[in-house]
């Protein structure tokens, strides 16, 4: 499964002295995965073989990786780098001068940027080549909950609130559309094909907004301790992952839970899908990296090989542990 694979972020738990490397921010795109550890003082970098592309250590707490390899991270004395992956170009820097908040890719040799300064409720789009601010969306980001996601074609950005709302901002038209959500959002994720947004507030409650309507068109009880979310890339799942330790797959249509992949050990810190939807990778607690398998019979198979002899599931255990009604 290539990158959920065999490597660990920052520093990596020991047998008898376990070190906690919790990741600020996390990227995946293209052929890489893009790692910020404040613990540490770096930015890793990974391929999508699991192995270590390289790591950079100017102490970044946010990030934004873009399909084409280039690295853009902020940090707290308000610096952006910019800088491709494999080393292919030179390091760039522009200075904001204040501590970066959020960083999200923008369209076009840009990204969105928002400041704690007396610019805090704005985010701007900066352009990398040159620093100069393409755009402003002004006071939009006032009370954000500290999430934010660009879509995948850059054509609009989410910003949530801690109104329990998400603003959703058309980057053509300069229109802002508010949502009102089923709390305030801790994490969001467009569809693969950005029709829709999948919203996942503080107490662990999942909302779908449809960007066509701009209404949200329902919602659901995930776990009380979700706190990161990621899309199957056909559009087909969801997964959730938190504080909790717990993993659940959605089905990214209806809403309805599939399965639980994960049951409350090490709390969740970062959540993705492999290409192929047949692997949900993750970052635990301790900064391990690992993966879990989204194919119900090898699920089912592998559940039953630890049952007594002669043992099956009952009907309530399917629909309770695998969310179907037969799983023998």
């Amino acid at each position: 499964t290539g990158l959920v694979r065999g490597f660990a972020v920052g520093n990596a738990p020991g047998p008898e002295q376990p070190q906690r490397a919790f990741p600020s921010d996390f990227e995946i795109a293209g052929d890489h995965a893009a790692i910020a550890v404040p613990d540490t003082q770096q930015v890793q970098v990974y391929s999508r073989e699991g192995r270590l592309v390289r790591t950079r250590s100017n102490g970044p707490t946010e990030l934004a990786l873009f399909e084409d390899g280039t690295l853009v991270t902020g940090d707290a004395s308000g610096t952006l780098t910019i800088a491709s992956v494999d080393l292919s170009t030179g390091t760039t820097t522009i200075v904001l001068g204040a501590p970066i908040l959020d960083l999200a890719p923008g369209p076009a040799d840009s990204v969105w940027v928002r400041t704690a300064d007396g610019s805090g409720s704005d985010y701007r789009l900066i352009r990398l080549s040159d620093g100069s601010v393409r755009a402003t969306l002004s006071g939009s980001g006032a009370g954000s909950a500290g999430v934010v996601a660009s879509s995948h074609d850059r054509s609009t950005l989410a910003i949530g609130t801690i109104s329990g709302a998400v603003d959703v901002y058309d980057v053509d038209t300069g229109a802002v559309t508010t949502v009102q959500v089923s709390g305030p959002p801790s994490h969001l994720a467009f569809a693969p094909d950005d029709t829709r947004l999948f919203v996942l507030d503080g107490l662990g409650a999942i909302s779908v907004v449809d960007l066509e309507a701009m209404e949200t068109v329902f919602g659901s009880e995930a776990h009380a301790g979700a706190a990161h979310l990621a899309f199957d890339p056909n559009g087909r799942w969801a997964a959730t992952g938190g504080d909790d330790g717990v993993v659940r797959l959605w089905d990214a249509s209806s809403g309805d839970l599939l399965s639980t992949l994960r049951r409350g050990q090490t709390a969740v810190h970062a959540l993705w899908f492999e290409p192929d939807g047949s692997h949900i990778g993750f970052v635990d607690e301790f900064g391990t990296v690992d993966s879990l398998t989204t194919d119900l019979a090898e699920l089912v198979a592998e559940a039953l090989s630890l049952l007594p002899e002669g043992r099956a599931f009952t009907p309530a255990e399917c629909r309770r542990y695998f969310g179907s009604e037969e799983c023998r």
